[in-house]
């Protein structure tokens, strides 16, 4: 992923940017791991929703850079470490955005936009709320 053309006559953007995705994958939320149920190695890591490139981001199925969560591990002076990962990634057939992150103390939650219907099958508006836990066994 290349540095974004995004920035300030100043370079200044370019210069203090943690990361830049590029193409743009339309981040749709941020959260840091910090206490709760991931293990130690996933604390502090950041966790950010893909909506997707422009375009296509509102199609059905799965698409590069986007209905997924990337993981962006840091160091402990809050600095990136190595390029962001796919945490998890969107596999179904319907349109299924994610359209929100967050971490609470018993796992990773995110929305999306549409629940997975079969192709032809108008989208259900009301999307679908998920929980990501550590595997325990």
């Amino acid at each position: 992923m290349a540095a974004a053309a995004l920035t300030r006559p100043d370079g200044s953007l370019l210069q203090r940017g943690l990361w830049f995705f590029s193409p743009a994958i339309a981040p749709v939320g941020v959260a840091f791991a910090s206490g709760g149920s991931f293990p130690a190695g996933r604390q502090g890591n950041l966790y950010i929703g893909a909506f997707g490139p422009e375009p296509p981001n509102f199609v059905t199925g799965p698409i590069d850079d986007g209905k997924e969560i990337w993981e962006v591990k840091l160091d402990a002076a809050g600095a990136v470490v190595g390029r962001p990962t796919t945490f998890a990634k969107y596999i179904g057939h319907g349109l299924a955005p994610i359209t929100g992150v967050a971490y609470l103390p018993d796992g990773l939650y995110f929305l999306e936009f549409a629940a997975d219907l079969p192709q032809g099958v108008n989208p259900d508006p009301t999307g679908r709320l998920w929980r990501v836990v550590p595997d325990v066994g």
